[in-house]
């Protein structure tokens, strides 16, 4: 009696049809995979803003001096910041008088914070790059007027917004939402 032996293995064609979907699903999986990781980095960025202004409003009325956060590189508060106690009441950190509270390190590459291009006007101020709180807690310009203001925070197509006012108050939002302004 004769044997019939199959063979055994793959074709070369069924080879590459596998290899092929294996690429296609590497493909989609690395897109969705790119926006999650833009997403997470942009959340953990607009946290980090947001709780070093808090931290610095809730020092201002504790300690009773000025409190505020200053872009390490003019504006570009992607840079990273410092937080510092003003004591010499100037707005700007000094490193001979003030005190350095806390240094934020430059957040991930291709993030962005910005002020909007619809914000205008000296209330701004961290659009100059500066987010000064007086010992009541109230958000300052350099020269002592009311402040209030927003600052964008981007990564690829994700955007959200830190928006602070007049009394102190201040919120992160994501910018697809109506109230968000």
């Amino acid at each position: 009696m004769k044997k019939h032996l199959s063979p055994r293995g793959f074709t070369l064609i069924e080879l590459l049809l596998v290899l092929g979907l294996l690429a296609g699903l590497l493909l989609i999986s690395s897109s969705g995979y790119r926006q999650l990781r833009q997403r997470a980095d942009l959340q953990v960025a607009g946290s980090s803003l947001l709780a070093a202004a808090r931290q610095a409003r809730a020092h201002a009325m504790a300690s009773g001096d000025s409190v505020g956060l200053e872009a390490l590189d003019a504006r570009a508060w992607q840079q990273g910041w410092l937080l510092f106690r003003d004591l010499d009441g100037n707005g700007r950190f000094d490193s001979g008088s003030d005190t350095l509270l806390q240094l934020q390190p430059p957040l991930p590459a291709g993030l962005q914070l910005q002020a909007p291009g619809d914000a205008n006007g000296n209330a701004n101020t961290l659009a100059a790059g500066y987010l000064l709180f007086n010992p009541r807690g109230f958000p300052r310009t350099r020269s002592g007027s009311l402040a209030n203001g927003q600052l964008e925070l981007r990564h690829g197509s994700q955007l959200q917004r830190l928006i602070f006012d007049q009394t102190g108050r201040m919120r992160l939002c994501e910018a697809v939402n109506p109230g968000c302004t």
